[in-house]
């Protein structure tokens, strides 16, 4: 299986993790790259920004962050930010096939597109404030955030080495996203251990 291929499937893992245990927001259909359509209305006219109907708004504090009081209200959650980073993933994928099949332009384009996603959903998920004593579910917060950040540092370890023709860069690159990948192997298979009545 390739780089993107593993990587999917790691996310997917994850998003099944967190579906099966009770965070019933996602459902696992048949993988086809296909725009999905959102109905959305504004939440605040003066600044544009908007939310999606189906769900509510989750919680924010004063400082911005996203207050979550249950595991489900955080598996929710975490399964629409996961979306996010796996769609970045594979367009960073998309872009690294690109620039080995010789278009650098594009492929770069692509790349930096990636990057800038996976910024701010990494941005999304620090921003996560478990408001709940729940120690297992702030351990598995941490490492998600730590592998996300991982994800995003190793991206632009790859965009720097494509920008430089550095081979080692980008074998290095290569080689610590498989690691990412084995570590979300990991949370996702803790994820399931836990049960469904947990998380």
């Amino acid at each position: 299986m390739n780089l993107k291929g593993k990587v999917i499937s790691m996310l997917l893992a994850v998003l099944l993790a967190f579906g099966a245990a009770g965070c019933s927001l996602i459902t696992v259909e048949k993988q086809e790259p296909q725009k999905e359509e959102r109905v959305t209305e504004p939440v605040n006219p003066d600044d544009g920004s908007q939310r999606n109907e189906s769900q509510p708004a989750p919680e924010e504090d004063d400082s911005g962050n996203t207050e979550v009081s249950s595991r489900d209200e955080y598996g929710q959650i975490v399964s629409e930010i996961s979306l996010n980073m796996s769609d970045f993933l594979y367009m960073y994928a998309d872009g690294m096939m690109k620039v080995g099949e010789g278009d650098l332009t594009g492929g770069k384009a692509l790349l930096k597109d990636s990057i800038d996603g996976m910024e701010q959903t990494v941005a999304d998920l620090e921003a996560i404030e478990i408001t709940s004593d729940d120690p297992e579910l702030q351990k598995i917060h941490a490492e998600l955030v730590d592998i996300f950040e991982g994800y995003l540092k190793v991206s632009k370890k790859g965009l720097q080495g494509v920008e430089e023709m550095d081979a080692a860069k980008l074998n290095e690159s290569t080689k610590e996203m498989e690691d990412l990948n084995t570590r979300l192997d990991q949370l996702t298979k803790k994820v399931n251990n836990l049960g469904m009545e947990q998380l």
